[in-house]
């Protein structure tokens, strides 16, 4: 009986101890993973001003148009 509870203790102390690593090594590797992506998104965003001009450029063509009209 005491062996078994014993066991049972072993058991889900591994369990526990184990999934802790696991999340550690979860963490670091999405971590690193999603400051990868966000890196790349803003290297390749740097035409973001020439895109936000043009828009706001179309913008103001669009509301002129409409004072017009």
């Amino acid at each position: 009986s005491e062996s078994r509870r014993d066991a049972a203790y072993r058991f889900y102390v591994l369990l526990v101890l184990s999934g802790a690593l696991v999340y550690g090594i979860l963490a670091k590797l999405l971590g690193s993973a999603l400051r990868r992506l966000r890196y790349s998104k803003a290297s390749s965003g740097d035409d973001t001003t020439e895109v936000r001009q043009a828009a706001l450029e179309l913008l103001l063509l669009k509301a002129s148009k409409k004072k017009k009209a």
